[in-house]
């Protein structure tokens, strides 16, 4: 037997050693009293099981048969309920997940003892990158903006920006709708697809739509529109209106009728 595995089997004999006291306790004891002494019978018997064990003289196996026991603390109504896995099912257990500790000590090119580190410099890096990501997103976004102004002539003080974006999510839509109607006189109306929660489910089109201050455009009646378009649900005010509808692969096609209304 592995110096590893004896190691484990010291610490698991201990702990079945401490579910037979358990058992074995008068049950007309206080509680508190009960459990106090019983961890003071355990630690003596750990360490002579535990020096025997990893000496050679250890028995093989474990006793089986307690698996589970119930701990009564001081305290009136707290009961807790910790579970003991013995013999066979003990060393099972422990290789399973002295198997895992050593897959993921691989994975994070540590050793065993530095897997916890590991996964604290990988969530690090994790964070550092999503960061970066997102400045990334904020860039391109701010292109797209100025790309969309650059493409919409005023027309009577103002402009009223339609775009499809099947690219961009919820929080980048909405990005692009403050930067658009932060230039004075302009609207802006921005469709995007939502994909299903779930595998095979059908997405869903989303619209917002917004104005600067001093557009003469109604949001409210453009969301209307685009209800009646995509058979779709969502208001607002004069200012600011969202809502979604059926996501048909035309989607984009459809969305050139809009343009009739402005």
């Amino acid at each position: 037997m592995e110096r590893r595995e004896k190691r484990a089997l010291a610490f698991l004999l201990a702990a079945s050693l401490l579910c037979l006291a358990l058992v074995g306790l008068a049950a007309g004891d206080p509680p508190a009293e009960r459990a106090e002494a019983l961890f003071r019978a355990g630690r003596e018997e750990f360490d002579r099981a535990a020096a025997e064990l990893l000496a050679g003289n250890g028995p093989a196996e474990l006793p089986r048969g307690v698996t589970e026991v119930t701990l009564y603390p001081a305290g009136e109504g707290r009961v807790q309920t910790v579970e003991f896995l013995c013999g066979g099912r003990a060393l099972r257990d422990y290789r399973l997940k002295n198997h895992v500790i050593q897959e993921a000590g691989a994975a994070l090119s540590v050793k065993e003892a530095d897997v916890p580190l590991g996964i604290r410099r990988l969530k690090g890096e994790l964070a550092g990158a999503g960061a970066a990501l997102r400045e990334r997103s904020r860039l391109l976004t701010e292109m797209y903006a100025k790309e969309l102004l650059a493409g919409t002539p005023e027309k009577n003080g103002g402009r009223t920006i339609v775009t499809c974006q099947p690219d961009l999510d919820a929080k980048e839509a909405k990005m692009l709708l403050n930067l658009l109607v932060q230039v004075p006189g302009t609207a802006a109306v921005i469709l995007y697809p939502v994909p299903g929660e779930k595998e095979g489910q059908p997405g869903r089109l989303c619209y917002l739509l917004g104005r600067a201050p001093d557009s003469t455009a109604d949001c409210k009646y453009l969301c209307d529109a685009l209800n009646g378009l995509y058979n779709g649900k969502g208001g607002g005010r004069g200012d600011f209106a969202q809502g979604s509808g059926k996501l048909e692969p035309s989607w984009q096609e459809t969305a050139a009728a809009l343009y009739k209304l402005i």
